[in-house]
């Protein structure tokens, strides 16, 4: 089963696109029916981008028994087919039209590896906080998980097992997963808004808004990291920020002790000032120092305490498959 949206202006052309992409589902099906990353790969034979995108692809059937919907998922993006693709906690493909279309959405980005107490921690405190916000209102947020292919790999292959692993840890604790392929905020929230034109939360980390203010992510841009501010504040959204803490016993600090370059020191004051950019309140900082490559550190050297820093139901799925790299000693 194919979600299928069709990109070329004209209708005769359309109708050409979707005989060949039914042409190489039909020799992928007597071909490819045992390897299906390679049916996939296949589905854009004679085709490209500009002419068709695939956002959901499932199996179905004895031939696919052992077909993980996730990982195919993965495919789609990886194969270039498409920039997003989601499923739900229960690991099934999702049309994101369907899951986006006119709600509001509060999303976190990260790596995941592992979820820790801090990230569901800043999810659940930004969830509470926008529930309670005078200027959006009381609404029904659609939350949702984040992960970026540009944070699943250092530059090498994707590793499969290491990106079901990130999965099953959010699906233990019900949550919503959204795969991209921007590296930018900006290219997140211009995607989203092809399903909503309601309200956008996005809950960072401080060290994430740091990067926030690089300019050398934008230099592709005309209009450098001026463009970028713009085009990822358009419309109804928000940043909302964790605080971080640099190393054990340190001060705790936010957005308002945050110091921006000297030239965009103006930018990032008329973006608090105007509330674009706002703190999370009554955050936990117990544990605000370890950051999920350090978790990551503990658990392959066997350390036990990162037991402590990851949700319980987490540190169970993580110790029964032996995920991350654990051994039990």
């Amino acid at each position: 089963m194919l979600h299928v949206q069709l990109l070329d202006p004209v209708t005769v052309n359309e109708q050409d696109a979707i005989g060949k992409l039914g042409v190489n589902l039909i020799h992928g099906a007597f071909y490819d029916f045992e390897r299906p990353e390679k049916l996939i790969a296949g589905l854009l034979d004679g085709l490209t981008r500009d002419r068709i995108e695939v956002d959901v692809i499932k199996f179905s059937g004895p031939a696919f028994g052992s077909v993980d919907h996730r990982l195919m998922s993965l495919k789609l993006i990886e194969h270039g087919l498409t920039d997003v693709a989601m499923f739900t906690a229960a690991g099934e493909p999702i049309q994101p039209s369907e899951a986006l279309m006119g709600k509001p959405v509060l999303i976190e980005r990260g790596s995941f590896r592992p979820v820790t107490n801090v990230t569901i921690e800043m999810m659940d405190r930004a969830l509470a906080q926008v529930q309670r916000d005078a200027e959006i209102g009381s609404r029904d947020f659609l939350v949702v998980m984040e992960m970026t292919t540009r944070r699943l790999t250092d530059g090498g292959a994707i590793e499969p097992a290491d990106f079901l692993a990130r999965a099953d840890t959010l699906s233990a604790l019900g949550k919503m997963v959204m795969i991209t392929n921007y590296q930018r905020f900006h290219e997140v929230v211009e995607y989203l808004r092809n399903y909503t034109s309601d309200w956008i939360v996005m809950a960072v980390g401080m060290p994430l808004l740091i990067k926030l203010f690089d300019e050398k992510y934008y230099t592709d841009l005309d209009g450098g990291i001026l463009e970028a501010a713009g085009r990822l504040f358009k419309g109804r959204v928000k940043l909302y920020v964790y605080p971080m803490k640099a190393a054990a016993g340190s001060e705790v600090s936010g957005v308002e002790s945050l110091e921006f370059p000297a030239k965009l020191q103006h930018l990032g004051d008329y973006l608090i000032d105007n509330q674009f950019i706002e703190p999370i309140t009554d955050a936990k900082t117990a544990q605000l120092q370890f950051s999920p490559r350090d978790v990551l550190a503990r658990i392959e050297r066997g350390d036990p305490s990162w037991e402590q820093m990851v949700p319980p139901p987490v540190a169970e799925l993580i110790k029964s498959r032996n995920l991350f790299g654990y051994h039990p000693l």
